[in-house]
């Protein structure tokens, strides 16, 4: 089993990830790194197609397809985020919570 690496020590730049706080942004750095360190195609802020909306991480590769959100605010919201994901088709979805509970 590979070694999932540790966050990055620089910040991202800006404009190359979606809103949200520098810790959300190093969140989808490391996620995108390690899948493709793991040989998986993975894009950060992937559009779905026909919608303004969009996953946090896409990973794709061997014929399936995983979203990763990231929270950062309510669980409602975050309840949405995951309903997107699996009514566009995505054949898993992982929630990476920043906090221990998010309000």
């Amino acid at each position: 089993m590979k070694k999932i690496s540790s966050l990055p020590k620089t910040k991202p730049r800006a404009g190359n990830y979606g809103g949200g706080s520098i810790r959300h942004q190093q969140i989808q750095l490391l996620v995108l790194n390690n899948a493709i360190d793991l040989g998986y195609r993975a894009s950060v802020e992937w559009q779905i197609p026909g919608s303004l909306q969009r996953v946090d991480i896409c990973i794709m590769g061997d014929g399936i397809r995983i979203a990763c959100e990231v929270p950062l605010s309510t669980k409602n919201k975050e309840y949405g985020n995951i309903r997107k994901c699996l009514d566009d088709g995505f054949d898993y979805v992982i929630s990476i919570a920043l906090e221990r509970h998010i309000h």
